[in-house]
């Protein structure tokens, strides 16, 4: 619990106002991020998506053009994150 997180994220600058990607200058300020978690067969299956929130067409495109090669970096932090927490479990 909970079943869904619904944030805004964004890159930010050192006083944390929403700023533009420094390698990336068209994307989009804002993503309109949501969670969802689903129990099955004992384990919990976590879906991440994203949308373009108050964006310019120009965002919007960079966005669509971007967001399927996130999956790999994506998968790469959640495979990394199970490594961590399964030594932390045999650690105990």
């Amino acid at each position: 619990e909970p079943e869904r997180l619904v944030c805004l994220m964004s890159d930010t600058d050192a006083d944390w106002r929403p700023s533009a990607n420094p390698m990336m200058p068209d994307w989009p300020r804002e993503l309109l991020t949501t969670v969802t978690f689903q129990e099955e067969a004992s384990k919990t299956n976590m879906r991440l998506t994203w949308a373009p929130h108050n964006a310019s067409e120009a965002e919007i495109a960079c966005f669509a053009a971007a967001v399927e090669s996130m999956g790999m970096g994506w998968t790469a932090g959640m495979d990394a994150l199970a490594h961590i927490l399964a030594e932390l479990q045999q650690s105990r």
